[in-house]
């Protein structure tokens, strides 16, 4: 698992990587960006088949007009080698 020291040298909030919690923060855009940069740069649409979304959807997280959901972003941190967050879950 990254520690916080690397997430904040990404440009991602440590506390997005942690389990799931009612006040669990949701990535900005900007990390949305970083984690899928971190996982190679797929395309939108290959991005959206890996988490079962369509590309539009994809293009509004990378926008900021609309929010990823937990599970969605544990995906995209796990292909970007950042962890497995289910893993954290008790």
């Amino acid at each position: 698992m990254i520690n916080r020291y690397q997430a904040m040298q990404l440009g991602i909030r440590p506390e997005t990587l942690e389990a799931f919690s009612p006040d669990w923060p949701i990535p900005t855009a900007e990390e949305v960006a970083k984690v899928i940069e971190q996982g190679g740069r797929l395309s939108s649409p290959k991005i959206a088949r890996l988490v079962g979304v369509n590309d539009r959807t994809v293009r509004r997280w990378l926008d900021g007009t609309r929010t990823i959901n937990y599970a969605q972003w544990s995906v995209l941190v796990a292909r970007a080698g950042l962890g497995n967050l289910w893993e954290l879950a008790e």
